[in-house]
């Protein structure tokens, strides 16, 4: 079970049975553990426990289809952890550490590894997605 992991998903109420198509689980059917909270009108947030790779397939799906949502996942038998926001048919994720705080690889001389594009790419992804469902920014 090393490669499952903890998951919070962000979406819009009215887009949990088109993810429960993707994750195939009929409509009106739970296909999350344990609701968190309401962050916004018409928003939910749901957890998933031992999910496999952090849903990471079905999230690119969901992207593909439309779906607005964010959220993150911990860290599985051999990945880690990561924050991810779609909104317009795209998906960014940026890489966290296990206190949730965004990570960025730097070599001995502190240069980054993979530059800071894909970062900025996800935050500004994510502000966007925050903005779409009317909550205050936060911390996936």
């Amino acid at each position: 079970m090393g490669d499952r992991c903890y998951m919070q998903i962000t979406l819009r109420q009215r887009d949990m049975d088109r993810f429960a198509a993707i994750l195939n689980t009929p409509p009106g059917e739970p296909w999350w553990d344990e609701e968190i909270d309401e962050p916004g009108k018409g928003v939910v947030r749901v957890a998933l426990q031992d999910v496999n790779h952090g849903l990471h397939d079905a999230r690119q799906e969901a992207a593909r289809a439309g779906i607005p949502f964010m959220g993150w996942h911990g860290e599985g038998g051999d990945y880690g952890g990561c924050e991810f926001a779609s909104l317009h048919g795209v998906q960014r994720e940026a890489p966290i550490n296990r206190d949730g705080d965004l990570e960025l690889a730097v070599d001995r001389d502190l240069m980054p590894l993979n530059g800071t594009r894909y970062l900025r790419l996800y935050v500004a992804k994510a502000r966007a997605v925050e903005r779409v469902f009317g909550i205050e920014e936060e911390a996936a």
